[in-house]
């Protein structure tokens, strides 16, 4: 058994061997950690734990020199859930519970989860923060009725992420366009409404008023914060990216668009530059997190890190469109060397939240006290 305590990373093992860890910006900064004293295991979720003597201790692996070693039997002092995908999320009750009665705090932890990942459920507590976030609604007959007062709407899968089956419907006239990733439809009303059925009878969807976007040589564009904890505790801002792309309307790096840091993107943004709108997207970020936190109430300490979309309208104001638990498109791209320039900045940003553990401040272990176990989001 190793007695020195580690931070476990949870994380989806990809099937095939992985890179060496140099080779990635997540290998790159343990390898920083582990020059400087500390031990991060990354480790599956399902496979991870075992208990010793009354002892919870993970199997996982380390980086090592150009290699990813196997360890068994770490105990550990802090957790961080850094899994994206939904089916596996709400197999994750059981692991919070053991960490829990462990008195080992997970950041990132389920309740954050669940506030970020029902979409209906953030837009009700951006509304109570009076943040600057479209109206939503849900439910067939109501998702007409907006569209008829609104004149359309995107409508998305309430628990979806990552731009996944988004698409914006359009009253046009006597008719209804439905753009999509694929061609375009073109629906009568009564079409529609048997069209929004299939849709939410395969999951429940959400319909959220439309942001015009500021014009320019896209289609699609957002802007994407990485709002993280330092490791005193306090949230802090990263690089703001721009995420753009000529045709389409989900502007996601998974999804093929584009994306360059906000300060050094060349159009303006609604009359303003780049530089002009880091700042007023540092002072919103500002006021999203306080929002998170007054949902969190004593566990805010275990939300380490968010991902924050917002969309500029053509006066250059910043609207939001949600926040993402485990913001990672960004950083796969910048590992993908797409942009020197985010290199540095994504891989300080992929060992904040591993700093912020390592130095574990009071509230830290004070949050896990008070933590009650919220699961995933399941279907509503």
């Amino acid at each position: 058994m190793n007695t020195c305590d580690a931070i476990a990373v949870f994380v989806r093992f990809a099937a095939s061997e992985p890179a060496a860890p140099a080779a990635s910006p997540l290998g790159r900064a343990a390898l920083q950690l582990g020059a400087e004293g500390a031990r991060i295991v990354f480790c599956h979720p399902d496979t991870a734990i075992q208990d010793a003597d009354g002892q919870l201790l993970v199997t996982g692996q380390v980086a090592q020199g150009d290699r990813w070693q196997d360890v068994t039997g770490q105990r550990i002092s802090a957790a961080y859930l850094r899994v994206s995908a939904l089916a596996e999320l709400r197999r994750l009750q059981p692991l919070a519970a053991r960490l829990q009665r462990a008195g080992v705090p997970l950041c990132n932890p389920l309740a954050l989860v669940s506030l970020c990942r029902d979409k209906l459920r953030w837009a009700q507590a951006a509304r109570r923060a009076n943040l600057p976030f479209p109206e939503s609604v849900v439910g067939v007959e109501t998702m007409e009725q907006a569209l008829h007062q609104w004149g359309g709407g995107f409508l998305k899968p309430r628990l979806g992420a990552g731009g996944r089956d988004v698409v914006r419907i359009r009253l046009l006239g006597g008719g209804v366009r439905v753009e999509q990733a694929g061609p375009a439809l073109e629906l009568s009303q009564d079409e529609l409404t048997s069209w929004l059925h299939a849709r939410q009878a395969r999951e429940p969807q959400l319909l959220q008023h439309a942001v015009t976007v500021a014009p320019g040589p896209w289609q699609g564009l957002s802007i994407r914060s990485l709002a993280q904890r330092n490791p005193s505790g306090h949230w802090i801002t990263t690089t703001p990216v721009v995420r753009w792309c000529r045709d389409g309307i989900a502007g996601n790096v998974s999804r093929g668009a584009q994306v360059t840091p906000l300060e050094h993107f060349v159009h303006p943004i609604g009359g303003r530059s780049g530089g002009a709108l880091c700042d007023s997207v540092a002072r919103l970020d500002q006021r999203v997190t306080d929002a998170v936190d007054a949902e969190l109430g004593p566990t805010a300490p275990l939300a380490v890190e968010i991902g924050i979309d917002y969309v500029p309208d053509e006066q250059g104001r910043l609207h939001g469109i949600e926040v993402n638990d485990t913001p990672q498109g960004r950083l796969a791209l910048a590992a993908a060397g797409a942009d020197p320039r985010l290199e540095a900045a994504h891989q300080a940003a992929l060992r904040r939240p591993l700093d912020y553990l390592l130095a574990a401040p009071p509230q830290l272990g004070a949050a896990c006290r008070h933590l009650s176990l919220s699961p995933a989001p399941s279907t509503p």
